[in-house]
């Protein structure tokens, strides 16, 4: 399992790193949007997470401007293509108000900004 981390990570030269990430992106909307349950909510997940994160980076809100703001992005974008994949492929099914659903993946991703922004000063470097 690690070995396949590892490829897909180091194979970036190839683009297959990021046909891997835009599969994990892409996956969710497509299979929600077959399902009839698609919300705007759900694609303005990722946009108004890094809007909320480039205000706070231009006002310096957190962490001062260093190296982890190129840690900071890749990290919560990860965390929400992870939240959306949950929603589509549980929540979804678990729970038949894919509305809600798809605020509470917002509302989360957007806390999970906030939060990262505030705690990565603190972590060694």
């Amino acid at each position: 399992m690690l070995d396949i981390l590892f490829d897909v990570v180091y194979a970036t030269s190839d683009g297959e790193a990021t046909a891997f990430f835009l599969l994990i992106f892409a996956a969710p909307y497509i299979v929600a949007w077959r399902r009839k349950k698609f919300h705007w909510s759900n694609i303005a997940a990722p946009i108004l997470a890094f809007a909320l994160w480039l205000v706070m980076v231009s006002f310096d809100i957190g962490t001062p401007t260093n190296l982890v703001n190129l840690i900071e992005a890749p990290v919560f974008l990860i965390f929400i293509a992870i939240l959306i994949n949950l929603k589509v492929f549980v929540f979804d099914i678990l729970k038949n108000d894919h509305i809600r659903n798809s605020y509470f993946v917002l509302a989360l991703s957007l806390l999970f900004v906030v939060a990262l922004r505030m705690v990565f000063p603190f972590t060694p470097e």
